[in-house]
């Protein structure tokens, strides 16, 4: 997005505060009140998040990563998992 005021490695920091923190805070609420809610696996998949997410912030944080080169890591990630979805049952 050209003019934008926010680099694409603040991005996911702007969108987990903004975003993902309390809309899946509410979410798991709402789900935990009706029983749908594995605290267990709930628990294992946050440690792994909060690993991904610091390793990935250590890594698009480094010099030799450019905003433009992000833009294009994204766009193959998003890629990929597009066509996953299109080829699986």
């Amino acid at each position: 997005m050209s003019g934008c005021w926010v680099t694409q490695s603040l991005h996911p920091t702007y969108n987990f505060f903004a975003q993902i923190l309390p809309i899946g805070i509410l979410a798991a609420l709402v789900y935990q009140r009706n029983g749908n809610l594995n605290i267990k696996y709930a628990l294992i998949i946050a440690v792994g998040l909060i690993v991904g997410n610091f390793f990935g912030a250590l890594f698009a944080n480094q010099p030799f990563i450019s905003s433009e080169l992000m833009k294009k890591l994204y766009g193959i990630f998003v890629l990929m998992i597009g066509i996953r979805y299109l080829l699986s049952n």
